[in-house]
């Protein structure tokens, strides 16, 4: 009897998770807001928590994958030794939920802009549309056989 129940639980947690699942992803948000590190501004935290509403609002209505979920708790578990997320995770984790809900990235107000490489022309020689010539190579001279 209690192992029917424990499997009716089961299913029942599977079946509200696949239709609520903003409620994993609020879940998932608490522990990293619970684990900012102290390099992260408080604008860094408003924009996680804009571009997070923005993909919630997606998730909500069955249009965003969970894909971003699984970037936040890749680096939830590669928090650090003390288990903080750094400024450079949040900058992360705001680039997965604002490509996931389709906004556009907005610009870090520290973000530089950065030249990016130089394509460095390959310099091949000439061609020739003549064909290579060798120079003709005299036959020796052939004396008749006596």
């Amino acid at each position: 009897m209690a192992g029917l129940a424990l499997l009716l639980l089961i299913v029942g947690s599977i079946l509200y998770i696949r239709r609520n699942p903003e409620a994993i992803a609020d879940f998932v948000m608490t522990q990293v807001e619970s684990h900012f590190a102290s390099d992260v501004t408080d604008q860094d935290k408003a924009d996680l928590r804009a571009a997070y509403a923005s993909y919630r609002r997606k998730l909500k209505t069955g249009k965003a994958s969970a894909e971003p979920l699984q970037r936040v708790r890749t680096v939830f578990m590669t928090g650090g030794s003390r288990n903080e997320i750094s400024r450079d995770q949040v900058h992360d984790m705001t680039a997965a939920f604002r490509d996931a809900a389709g906004d556009a990235p907005l610009r870090s107000p520290d973000a530089r802009s950065l030249p990016g490489p130089v394509a460095t022309p390959v310099l091949e020689p000439p061609r020739s549309n003549s064909p290579i010539r060798t120079p003709a190579v005299p036959s020796p001279a052939v004396s008749p056989a006596s």
